[in-house]
């Protein structure tokens, strides 16, 4: 009987801790929105094309560096260039980026991929939505 009641107690206590959460209340991440709504979401948009292999996804939030949208046959000729870039970012996490505003519709972000691998994008807001205009990819060598 004894043992008993000093198990239930021991169990309580225990559970009872679940109900307490300690935390810094530091420094919380805001999620990302995987949209044309913004510019770094762009880039998790192109990824998340280029992860689930919709190469034609991936060319559709490109634009050319003037402005301008791409043609369709300019969009099927980048095909060969979207499997490259699949394969060097493909399926890699993101492990951080750095934003660089140069102006209102234009920012250069700086996005490394599993520590490895580090990409310059180029976005635009070209009407209501922002596209990658540019992009360089680097091996970061250590």
């Amino acid at each position: 009987m004894k043992f008993s009641f000093l198990y239930i107690l021991f169990m309580t206590v225990l559970s009872g801790c679940e109900l307490y959460v300690i935390s810094t209340g530091g420094n919380k991440e805001k999620p990302i929105d995987i949209s044309q709504n913004s510019s770094i979401g762009v880039i998790y948009l192109f990824k998340t094309e280029l992860d689930s292999n919709n190469v034609r996804g991936a060319t559709q939030v490109l634009a050319q560096p003037q402005g301008l949208f791409y043609l369709a046959i300019e969009r099927y000729e980048m095909f060969e260039e979207m499997q490259r870039m699949a394969r060097i970012i493909g399926r890699k996490p993101i492990t951080g980026f750095l934003t660089d505003t140069l102006s209102a519709t234009n920012h250069n972000i700086k996005v490394k991929f599993d520590y490895i691998t580090e990409v310059n994008f180029t976005t635009e807001k070209i009407r209501e939505n922002w596209y990658i205009t540019q992009y360089q990819e680097r091996m970061i060598w250590y």
